[in-house]
């Protein structure tokens, strides 16, 4: 069956379920734009105006290319991403041979190879990255937004636990936070398991061992009673807020908050994710001003993020050598 006879069948059962007008409109507009010449999607069609569809059929010269070219801004930020996760990925070779003198040391390489692997995928996965072969690129903001979202996560942590100067109980009082988080984390996962599939692996002991670890901690001590309690439950990671943390780690406020709502909602699939697409085209895989202009300020952020982390991973070992 061909576009025409499947869009008039559509139509039909549409009409015969009492769909309005409007609705009709509504429902194509979100199988995306079509091609002047076929008629076919344009989803269906490459950069050069093959459409797949007519391509079968050999009907090639019906199609209308599309130009899907992005602009010099656009290429420049793909660029500088591509080059600074490669320098990024040297840091973290050239830090491979150094024994780690401390567990921030230690942690921060394993933090900052987490965020080498997220921004390689972020560069392998932008349009018109070199670092991917592809057939044709396929415009997908969204799944950067996810991985931007991850990257920011994993750049506050580093920040946090690696790079940050604070007192000795302080840090032992962190790690022990994270210890008892990733201990619950468990335990709950765990606990979603089918009861036939579970074991014991003595999460209730470790939780135990890390509580009491805390509380004899000096630092932790000195928090007040209420906040003690909250932190001991094993549900919160950090002593402070994300939002603290990032400005502390050269994020500004505003912009966090912004970006913090804008990534989460494409993460969880909130509304703001999926509504207005057929008004703004973007969410369909094919090139638009607004892919674009999204696909360039998460790659432009991203960048500052590995930025930053490079150059404190870079003092970090520089240091550990010097002192060994």
């Amino acid at each position: 069956m061909d576009t025409h006879s499947w869009r008039n069948r559509s139509r039909r059962n549409r009409s015969q379920h009492g769909l309005s007008a409007r609705s009709e409109r509504d429902i194509d507009s979100l199988k995306g734009p079509a091609c002047t010449k076929c008629s076919h999607l344009l989803m269906n069609h490459t950069a050069e105006g093959a459409c797949a569809i007519c391509r079968r059929s050999g009907r090639l010269e019906l199609c209308a290319p599309i130009a899907v070219e992005p602009s010099q801004v656009y290429l420049e930020r793909v660029a500088a991403l591509e080059n600074v996760v490669r320098h990024c990925a040297r840091v973290s070779l050239s830090c491979a041979g150094i024994p780690a003198p401390t567990q921030q040391h230690f942690y921060a390489s394993v933090l900052f190879t987490a965020l080498c692997s997220r921004a390689m995928s972020l560069a392998i996965l932008a349009p018109r990255s070199s670092l991917a072969t592809k057939a044709v690129d396929f415009w997908d903001y969204t799944s950067l937004a996810i991985l931007t979202r991850s990257l920011l996560e994993l750049r506050l942590s580093f920040y946090y636990l690696c790079t940050e100067q604070c007192d000795p109980p302080e840090w032992e009082c962190r790690l022990s936070l994270f210890n008892l988080h990733d201990c619950e984390s468990r335990r709950l996962l765990f606990l979603s398991l089918p009861t036939e599939e579970r074991d014991d692996p003595g999460f209730e002991e470790q939780l135990a061992e890390l509580r009491d670890r805390l509380r004899h901690n000096s630092f932790f001590r000195a928090l007040p009673e209420k906040r003690q309690g909250r932190m001991l439950t094993g549900r919160y990671a950090f002593l402070s807020s994300r939002q603290d943390i990032a400005v502390k780690a050269g994020v500004d406020e505003s912009l966090y908050r912004w970006f913090y709502r804008f990534l989460s909602a494409h993460v969880h699939g909130l509304p703001l994710s999926f509504y207005r697409m057929g008004k703004q085209e973007r969410g369909r895989g094919i090139y638009s001003e607004t892919e674009e202009s999204y696909c360039s300020i998460l790659l432009s952020f991203s960048l500052t993020l590995l930025v930053r982390s490079r150059d404190e991973m870079e003092v970090l070992f520089t240091n550990a050598q010097l002192s060994s």
